[in-house]
């Protein structure tokens, strides 16, 4: 485009909270590479209304208003998700196209420039899964990961210390530790008396835990108090937003395999991450910031593998572990961990 008109680019991202973060370092690179000024996102819309309060894209169209299905059936599409997509200089799906149609038919509603590739394509060379998106998007420019830290707007901000007051935390700097127990799936969580023991700790160290939890995790959250001797806080149900808010006020976040794990990771805060299932050197979040707890390398071949292996040794971490690493980010909040035990792995070398 030429003149004083803004460039635009629109995205199609039908993943998870997790996922759309771990794609962040590929649409820095689409902005930067291509001087966009504009990005649309088509995804789901907690994820996307978290990115465009952060700047990171300047228009959400929802999956959930149907955009994208109507977009690939080749239905009457809404004027402004048309406009974007015949004014945008490029559209960058990250979806399966074996047959070709998905680009037949962003071609077919104006689209200029198209790639259309899945993060989950065979045949990408790249082990981690932002390295994957980076690779699908290689023709524009190299791309490097991008670890800066996603920045929530004032007002977001404010909401999350309004939320810590409305649970009765005072002061300026509390020390707060955020575990969520919930991942997308129960079978990448552990037993709850390992978080349980962690929140024991916090309690007898000066720092105030909170159990978060959302409409997915009422079992996992109930499981986890039922543990707990001294019930903890807790926060369920709220908005992404409201607790994105919260959480950038974090002392500590402990989690497994979910989006809130990535959620904690790109606000910068100490973060642990517990793998099991999931492959870390894939799947976990990047920066000086993450350490990943692992137990034994899992010995399940696939996923109906892992839905009915009784024990989870992959997930099996000692509550001493744990309190080890909860203690260390602690006392040492934003630094690298110089610590390691066998089943601590810093994700820097991860990078």
């Amino acid at each position: 485009m030429t003149g004083n008109m803004r460039r635009m680019a629109i995205v199609i991202h039908p993943g998870a909270l997790g996922d759309v973060l771990l794609s962040l370092a590929a649409i820095r690179t689409i902005r930067n590479a291509t001087s966009v000024c504009d990005i649309g996102l088509i995804a789901q819309g907690e994820a996307g209304r978290l990115l465009a309060a952060c700047g990171e894209v300047q228009r959400l169209f929802s999956i959930e208003s149907q955009d994208l299905s109507t977009l690939l059936s080749g239905g009457t599409l809404r004027p402004e998700l048309q406009i974007w997509l015949q004014a945008s200089d490029l559209t960058v799906a990250w979806m399966a196209d074996t047959d070709g149609k998905n680009r037949e038919m962003l071609h077919h509603v104006g689209v200029h420039q198209a790639i259309v590739r899945s993060p989950m394509s065979v045949d990408l060379l790249a082990t981690h899964q932002e390295d994957r998106f980076l690779e699908t998007v290689k023709s524009i420019a190299p791309g490097m990961p991008n670890e800066a830290k996603l920045l929530l707007p004032p007002s977001i901000l404010a909401s999350g210390k309004d939320l810590f007051g409305q649970m009765g935390i005072m002061g300026n700097h509390p020390r707060v530790a955020v575990f969520h127990p919930g991942s997308g799936s129960r079978h990448k969580c552990g037993d709850p008396v390992l978080f349980a023991k962690a929140i024991a700790y916090c309690q007898s160290n000066k720092t105030i835990p909170i159990i978060v939890g959302g409409p997915a995790d009422d079992e996992a959250v109930a499981q986890l108090l039922h543990e707990c001797e001294k019930r903890p806080l807790v926060i369920q149900h709220k908005e992404l937003l409201s607790i994105a808010g919260m959480l950038a006020h974090a002392s500590l976040f402990v989690g497994y395999d979910s989006g809130l794990t990535h959620l904690a990771a790109r606000l910068h805060v100490p973060t642990l991450a517990i793998f099991g299932p999931t492959d870390q050197r894939r799947w976990a979040p990047k920066g000086m910031n993450v350490t990943v707890l692992i137990g034994e390398t899992c010995r399940c071949s696939g996923w109906d593998a892992v839905r009915s292996c009784p024990d989870k040794p992959c997930l099996r971490i000692s509550h001493q572990e744990l309190i080890a690493a909860c203690e260390l980010k602690l006392k040492s909040p934003g630094m690298p961990n110089l610590y390691a035990p066998d089943r601590l792995v810093m994700s820097r070398h991860l990078c």
